[in-house]
């Protein structure tokens, strides 16, 4: 803050001795309204309200870059009119200047370019003393609304300390910076949530909660767009058996075995998810019952054919209960997975290692 004020002096200094050379070798009414317009505008309230910015939200950063610049590029515009005033002016001097050195060339010519010399030192000292730092500024905030975090261009050596008065604009940059990278390491870390929240840690598929969180939409989409859907649920045939057996570690690999089998099967908007134990359920797309049925008895074959355990070569049978779900049903899950529920009870009571697609139990384990 210290160098701001001490660069904000500079300014005000280099200011004032170019207002004095402007009086004296530009007398314009246009020029001295746009000199007390700059001076209100820039000095008075541009500099206040940068100096306001840093002291109140540059620790914080609670004011957006957006807010800044439209707050503070009005101030500069009067800026903007005094500079093009000024050429213009110039310009007009310049000729007049010029028609009357047409009358007397040889007393004129050395005035001419007097004023020539003086005007171009006049114009570069403003282009450089003051516009340009001022336009610098202009450019910066504008970059900074726009989301360009990039630092900036190295000020010219003649403008160096003026350049110090941005500090509190800098300050903004990196807190800005930091506040974008932090916000994104956030949604990262709410991605890799959410994915562990609804991922089953053992297999890789959904899990209940998952399940239970799409299933409406899958409903409600397909009653839009007219599908039928046909819903199954299995479970390993005496996986308890395999635990006492082999131990829980084979009984895991096994249960993960059969989730990479089955969903080595399924197709673009089939679902897959582990909803507990040996339990998992299964939701086909674009199904017809004679279709499913057929789906399902090759996965149920899939399964009693193939080794799900490396190791030990181990495969397993599964017992499938299926319920079908027209467009427009009024049935919700908690009727359909029953239905399918009490069907996989027929399956397991019948003989295990088939897949039963009608028929009620009186039965049911429990709700999904």
């Amino acid at each position: 803050m210290a160098r701001m004020r001490s660069a904000e002096g500079i300014l005000r200094t280099l200011w004032s001795n170019s207002v004095g050379m402007a009086d004296k070798l530009l007398p314009n009414p246009e020029i001295t309204a746009l000199l007390a317009d700059v001076r209100r505008d820039f000095f008075e309230n541009g500099l206040a309200l940068l100096h306001w910015a840093v002291d109140e939200h540059g620790a914080k950063n609670s004011l957006s870059a957006s807010d800044l610049a439209a707050e503070f590029v009005p101030y500069l515009q009067s800026s903007e009119q005094l500079r093009t005033a000024i050429v213009t002016q110039s310009i007009r001097t310049l000729e007049r200047d010029a028609a009357k050195a047409l009358g007397s060339l040889v007393n004129s010519a050395a005035l001419t370019l007097g004023i020539l010399a003086v005007l171009v030192v006049v114009a570069v000292f403003f282009s450089r003393a003051l516009f340009s730092p001022l336009m610098r500024l202009h450019s910066d905030v504008l970059a900074l609304a726009n989301g360009n975090n990039d630092t900036p261009r190295p000020v010219p050596a003649m403008a160096q300390e003026v350049d110090d008065i941005f500090a509190g604009l800098a300050i903004l940059r990196d807190h800005i910076g930091a506040k974008r990278a932090l916000e994104e390491e956030q949604r990262r870390l709410n991605r890799r949530l959410r994915r562990l929240a609804e991922t089953d840690t053992l297999t890789g598929l959904l899990n209940r909660r998952a399940l239970l969180t799409r299933i409406d939409a899958v409903f409600r989409r397909a009653d839009r767009i007219g599908e039928t859907l046909a819903v199954a649920l299995f479970d390993i045939d005496h996986f308890k058996l395999v635990n006492d057996t082999h131990g829980h570690a084979v009984g895991d690999e096994v249960l993960a075995g059969v989730a990479r089998l089955v969903e080595s099967t399924l197709q673009s908007g089939d679902f897959l998810a582990r909803i507990g134990g040996e339990e998992f359920v299964i939701i086909l797309r674009h199904m017809d019952e004679t279709t499913a049925f057929g789906r399902l008895e090759r996965i149920r074959l899939l399964l009693a054919e193939t080794p799900v355990q490396t190791a030990t070569g181990l495969s397993v049978t599964a017992s499938f209960g299926m319920a079908m779900r027209p467009a427009g049903s009024e049935i919700d899950w908690d009727g359909i997975f029953s239905l399918a529920d009490q069907r996989l009870y027929l399956a397991k009571n019948n003989g295990r290692n088939r897949v039963v697609v009608d028929g009620i139990s009186p039965e049911t384990r429990r709700r999904a």
